[in-house]
C-alpha cells in the first residue's frame, strides 16, 4: 500500500474516531454525519494550543489540496488541524465551505464537527445559489441547525444592483420544496438599503432606506414580501404619475413598513412622529437629496 493512500486512510480513521459510539460526545446528531477525507498531500501529528481554549493538546494536520465533506458540506483548504480535546477543526489558507445552496470563502476557520456550525474571517465572502445574493463581511459565521449565516463587521450585500449594507447582517435560510433559499435578512446598526429606480435605469437613481435595523422578509419564490425600517427610519423614493417623473418623496418616523405584493410595493406606512416631504423632479439628479450614509459600493462586490 502506498504512503499516501495510508495516510489518508490513517486520517480519515483519526476523524471519525471523535463521531464514532464510545467517543465523548455521543449525541445522535454527532452519529448522523461523518467525516471523510477526500484528499491531502501530507499528514503531520503533534501538539498545539487549542484556539478555543488556549491549552496545548494532541493534534493531527493534513496540508496541500485538502479536500474533506461532512454531510452535504464540502470543505477545502491549505491545511486543516484536529484538536481533539476541543473538538474543533482549524482551517487555513483558501478555505471554501460549499454545500447545494452557498459558497462561503475566507482565509482562516474554525469548524464544529459537533455541532455543523463554523466561522470564517479574512477577505470573507459568499454567495447564496439560490437567490443569487453575494455578501462580504470581515467575519462570517455559519449555523447549520439554525439555517443561518451571519456577517459581522461592515456586512455587505447585494443582489443584482440592489445593495445593502450595516454592522451586521443575519440571513436566515428556509428548506422549501427541497431546495434551501433565504427567509428573512437583518440587517443591524447603520443599516441602508440602496435599490435603483427600475423606471429610469439609465439615471442610475435608486430608492433609499435607512434605519438602525432593517428587516427584509421573502416568500416561498423568493420574492419580496416586506421590508421594515426601526429607529431614526428614513425613505427616499422616486414617484411617477403613470410614467412620468412627478418628483421626489421623503419620509421618516420611528419605523417604516414598505408591504410588497407579486414583488411589487404595495404599500408605504410610517409609524411615530411620521414626517414627509414631496420634493419637485426638478431635484431627482440633485446629489444633496439622498440620505445621509448613501454609497453605492459596486467595485467592492466579490467575483468568483
Amino acid at each position: 500500500m502506498n504512503r499516501q493512500l495510508t495516510t489518508s486512510i490513517t486520517l480519515i480513521l483519526f476523524l471519525l474516531a471523535s463521531l464514532l459510539p464510545g467517543a465523548t460526545d455521543n449525541s445522535a446528531y454527532a452519529q448522523k454525519k461523518k467525516i471523510i477525507l477526500r484528499q491531502a498531500n501530507t499528514l503531520e501529528g503533534g501538539t498545539m494550543r487549542s484556539p478555543l481554549t488556549g491549552n496545548t493538546e494532541p493534534v493531527r494536520s493534513v496540508a496541500g489540496d485538502v479536500i474533506f465533506q461532512h454531510g452535504d458540506l464540502v470543505l477545502t483548504c491549505d491545511r486543516a488541524t484536529e484538536f481533539r480535546k476541543s473538538q474543533v477543526i482549524e482551517l487555513k489558507g483558501n478555505i471554501r465551505i460549499s454545500d447545494p445552496s452557498s459558497e462561503l470563502y475566507g482565509n482562516h476557520g474554525l469548524y464544529y464537527p459537533q455541532t455543523g456550525n463554523g466561522e470564517l474571517n479574512g477577505d470573507v465572502k459568499g454567495r447564496l445559489l439560490e437567490n443569487d445574493l453575494v455578501i462580504k463581511g470581515q467575519n462570517m459565521f455559519m449555523n447549520e441547525r439554525d439555517d443561518t449565516i451571519r456577517l459581522a463587521g461592515n456586512a455587505l450585500a447585494w443582489h443584482g444592483k440592489n445593495q445593502l449594507s450595516g454592522e451586521s447582517m443575519l440571513i436566515r435560510l428556509a428548506n422549501r420544496n427541497g431546495d434551501r433559499s433565504i427567509e428573512r435578512i437583518t440587517v443591524t446598526g447603520q443599516a441602508f438599503l440602496a435599490m435603483p429606480d427600475t423606471l429610469e435605469q439609465h439615471s442610475e437613481l435608486y430608492h433609499q432606506l435607512k434605519g438602525e435595523q432593517i428587516v427584509i422578509t421573502l416568500d416561498e419564490a423568493s420574492q419580496l414580501r416586506s421590508i421594515e425600517s426601526e429607529q431614526q427610519a428614513e425613505l427616499l423614493y422616486y414617484t411617477y404619475e403613470e410614467t412620468t417623473p412627478s418628483g421626489v418623496n421623503r419620509t421618516s418616523g420611528k419605523r417604516i413598513t414598505l408591504e410588497f405584493d407579486n414583488g411589487k410595493i404595495s404599500s408605504i406606512t410610517a409609524f411615530g412622529n411620521a414626517t414627509g416631504k414631496q420634493h419637485p423632479s426638478s431635484q431627482r439628479t440633485n446629489p444633496a437629496i439622498n440620505l445621509p450614509g448613501f454609497l453605492i459600493r459596486a467595485g467592492e462586490k466579490p467575483s468568483f
